[in-house]
């Protein structure tokens, strides 16, 4: 198993690690942005093209993750980055994502 990182480039960095049939790659940082989200695909995207990779498990932790909005943005985006690649995607804070039901109903 191979592991290397990529220098920090502004709000993130990226681990990779070579599990044979995949490529892993942690995300991780302080504050999560859309154009934080679109340099770091736009970078898992370049290394896994320079290793031969075609699939891609992408495991994500911000310490501060994007908001709703811009994960939707992002979202849309990012077939045409990773156009050639099969991808799965972990957000290690799903959590920031659940909506109560209480908090749906208006008082």
């Amino acid at each position: 198993m191979t592991t290397t990182s990529t220098p920090p480039v502004s709000a993130f960095e990226v681990t990779y690690e070579d599990r044979g049939s995949y490529l892993r790659a942690h995300v991780s940082g302080t504050v999560d942005s859309v154009a934080t989200s679109l340099a770091y695909w736009r970078a898992i995207h370049e290394e896994a093209i320079r290793r031969g990779a075609k699939h891609v498990l992408v495991v994500e932790s911000f310490q501060t993750p994007a908001s709703l909005m811009e994960v939707f943005e992002v979202a849309g985006q990012i077939p045409s980055i990773i156009r050639d690649l099969v991808v799965a995607f972990v957000d290690e804070r799903f959590e920031q994502f659940l909506v109560r039901q209480e908090d749906l109903v208006d008082e």
